[in-house]
């Protein structure tokens, strides 16, 4: 992550003011912000630390 710093911080601020959104309008729209979220820290670990394509499978 040394290198991608920035990136990552980024993501998780910009994440943030999405999820800031959605309890803004009343929290309904948490319902999708937060999918959105796990998914893309999800994502987010996937390629930092990465999968080996034998084991995709």
């Amino acid at each position: 992550m040394g290198k991608r710093w920035f990136a990552v911080m980024g993501l998780g601020m910009l994440l943030g003011m999405i999820n800031m959104i959605g309890v803004f309008s009343l929290g309904i729209g948490l319902i999708w912000s937060l999918p959105l979220t796990l998914i893309a820290y999800g994502i987010l670990y996937r390629n930092m630390f990465g999968l080996e394509a034998a084991t995709l499978s």
